[in-house]
């Protein structure tokens, strides 16, 4: 796992192999995560690790890719099933505008911890990186 400051933020850049170092990262923390869903078994582990994330205090998740909305679908009724309607679901289609909503505006933009599960997605980790080396997000 990869942590990234920016602002009074901190980014995780993980997987799904990092759960007790995301336990830690986010330990008595709200947070918003960031989960690209473009395959069947990308979008599996997605909604497996939606239990996890609202137990360690998820407050809002953030689907990516093709399988966006599917996903965010089945986490707003995974949600409901649990009574936990005050978690945010949103997705995107297009990596770029998740990202900017992600880093710049998740959770109101009052979360400091943020988890982005981007193994294997070089792409998706470079371009967050990337956003947060722009000067006018300094």
């Amino acid at each position: 796992m990869d942590v990234v400051d920016f602002y009074d933020k901190r980014l995780a850049l993980c997987g799904a192999q990092d759960a007790d170092s995301i336990a830690a990262f986010v330990s008595g923390r709200e947070f918003a995560v960031l989960l690209p869903v473009d395959s069947d078994s990308a979008k599996e582990i997605a909604l497996r690790w939606g239990r996890r994330f609202v137990e360690l205090g998820c407050k809002e998740f953030c689907c990516v890719g093709s399988l966006a909305a599917d996903t965010e679908d089945e986490l707003d009724c995974l949600l409901e099933d649990e009574g936990r309607t005050d978690i945010v679901t949103t997705s995107f289609d297009h990596e770029e505008d998740a990202a900017e909503y992600f880093l710049f505006a998740a959770g109101g933009a009052t979360f400091h911890r943020l988890v982005a599960m981007v193994e294997g997605r070089a792409d998706l980790s470079a371009r967050l990186t990337l956003l947060l080396d722009t000067p006018w997000s300094q």
